[in-house]
């Protein structure tokens, strides 16, 4: 789900780790929170599951969260914003593993899927308190969450392949 407001924060992290995975598209909104991921090959994305996407998220009543609470990770040190409230996210994320089993978040690394918003890996105290800094003109930020995105990650060819906007009133 595009998190627009958000892009200033994301993408310089980006450019700096993953440049490969910039969008070709410059328009394309980085800053994200994944619902499903990751989701069925390229091969497997026919306009029949497009369809069902289209279908199953134009049964979503736009909603508004807020993205305040900075938190990380063990092990990796991600960094990452914390969307509130989660149950909206949650409920998406389970529904959609729901309809596609063979997609489970994360690839089944986890337990719990937690909603967030990547940000950067801090590794250090000096790392964690300049990210905080970078963070801390955007939030807290309140958003409408108002359509979902598919996005294709691959080196040099990442991009969204399609908007599924959500219920329109």
């Amino acid at each position: 789900m595009p998190v627009p407001p958000l892009e200033p924060v994301v993408r310089p992290p980006l450019e700096r780790w993953a440049p490969d995975y910039l969008h070709a598209d410059p328009d394309t909104v980085h800053a994200h929170i994944t619902l499903l991921g990751p989701f069925l090959p390229r091969e497997e994305l026919t306009p029949e599951v497009l369809d069902d996407l289209c279908g199953f998220f134009a049964g979503v009543v736009p909603f508004r969260f807020e993205l305040a609470r900075l938190g990380r990770f063990p092990g990796d040190g991600l960094v990452h914003l914390v969307p509130e409230p989660t149950d909206p996210f949650r409920a998406l994320t389970s529904e959609l593993w729901r309809r596609w089993p063979q997609c489970p978040p994360y690839g089944g690394r986890f337990a719990d899927v937690i909603p967030h918003l990547s940000i950067d890996h801090a590794a250090t105290p000096d790392e964690l308190a300049e990210l905080t800094a970078g963070v801390a003109p955007f939030v807290p930020v309140t958003v409408t969450a108002v359509a979902a995105e598919l996005y294709w990650y691959e080196p040099h060819r990442s991009r969204s392949l399609a908007r599924f906007p959500f219920a329109s009133g």
